[in-house]
């Protein structure tokens, strides 16, 4: 029933109104949903999950506030980290990524100060496929992701 409910998000946000409507702060839908990315660990709903707070960071002022309301990155990183489906990388990478990318540092996420890939040099992912995901990353940099984001 609740991967239904993420999905019937994922379809509503779409629209830049319904992603605004989302992320008000008087509505608990983007707390309930970083919540489900916390501490359910089926595949699907961890994907659609994922999907809906892909569809958010189309709005410039959400994707800015993401990490601030909810501390997403370190979640995200410890999806990324258990991932065992390659579609689940391909979005938290979306999530991470903003446009104009200049540097290999996920843009303006703060991984305790250091780059992902320099965690990558030291060996502390290999074993969890994230430097895949950080090369994955740094390809796609100067390339245009599914669809623009709102400026």
């Amino acid at each position: 029933m609740q991967d239904l409910a993420v999905q019937y998000f994922a379809g509503a946000l779409r629209t830049s109104r319904n992603r605004l409507i989302f992320w008000e702060p008087d509505l608990p839908c983007s707390s309930e949903i970083v919540e489900i990315l916390k501490t359910k660990k089926d595949l699907q709903l961890q994907y659609h999950t994922l999907l809906v707070v892909w569809l958010v960071t189309f709005e410039w002022r959400i994707a800015r506030e993401l990490n601030q309301r909810h501390d997403i990155i370190p979640i995200l990183v410890e999806i990324s980290k258990t991932a065992i489906k390659e579609k689940i990388n391909r979005l938290v990478i979306g999530i991470f990524r903003v446009p104009g990318c200049p540097s290999f540092v996920f843009d303006g996420v703060l991984t305790g100060g250091v780059e992902f890939g320099e965690e990558c040099a030291r060996g502390e992912f290999t074993g969890h496929g994230c430097c895949k995901v950080a090369s994955v990353y740094k390809g796609s940099c100067g390339t245009e992701m599914d669809g623009p984001r709102n400026r």
